[in-house]
């Protein structure tokens, strides 16, 4: 049997690349993956915390420096990987607000099968998802659009530009997103998330209207 031709492959992939980018219901596919993964870590990470407190209540530490091993050491790796955590909600939230950008602007793929919509800035996506905030939420955004773009994933952003930026803007204002204890960070989210995930749901059913009202006039 002979290889298809390339046309073929590259006509193929240019349709399958249309129609998820422009389906909210594909952004939120991805976004649910996301958020279940990191429900998964937090319940982890507060379960590593509530042993960590208890040793220390029936332990007290002693003053100096002690080499930690053991469950200790595997209960303060699990702590350590609250980073990743954040990246996970930042990357779940960047999809659901994706999904609702897409769904409300209807959007189409160029023609080149490049991305209608591109970036990591929550804050921007929200405005343009045409999302109602307060400063609160808003700073929120902007702390959880970190971890996403580098805090998750690496030890240091692109430049030093932002290091200087994040730690100006630190200087006037607390986090909006205060990462311990896992039971606080992960209610943070959880409000916000469960808006995001409400109001997709609202937009899949205007965009899978819009689609049927398409196909009629075709």
């Amino acid at each position: 049997m002979s290889p298809l031709p390339d046309h073929f492959h590259r006509d193929l992939a240019k349709k399958q690349f249309a129609g998820l980018a422009n389906s909210p219901h594909a952004w939120g596919i991805a976004a649910q993956r996301l958020l279940t993964s990191s429900e998964i870590l937090a319940a982890a990470i507060s379960d590593a915390e509530r042993r960590d407190s208890a040793r220390r209540v029936n332990h007290p530490p002693e003053p100096g420096y002690r080499e930690i091993v053991g469950d200790e050491l595997y209960d303060h790796r699990i702590q350590q990987t609250v980073s990743v955590w954040a990246m996970l909600v930042s990357l779940a939230f960047e999809n659901l607000l994706k999904g609702i950008v897409v769904g409300k602007e209807l959007l189409t793929v160029k023609a080149n099968g490049s991305s209608p919509i591109e970036g990591h800035d929550l804050l921007r996506l929200a405005k343009r998802a045409q999302l109602r905030m307060s400063k609160e939420e808003e700073n929120f955004f902007k702390d959880l659009t970190q971890f996403g773009v580098w805090k998750g994933r690496y030890t240091i952003p692109k430049n030093s530009e932002i290091l200087y930026s994040m730690n100006k803007e630190s200087d006037s204002r607390s986090t909006a997103l205060p990462l311990w204890p896992m039971s606080r960070a992960v209610l943070t989210c959880r409000v916000l998330g469960e808006r995001l995930c409400a109001e997709l749901e609202i937009t899949k059913e205007q965009w899978s209207r819009a689609q049927e009202e398409q196909q009629k006039k075709k």
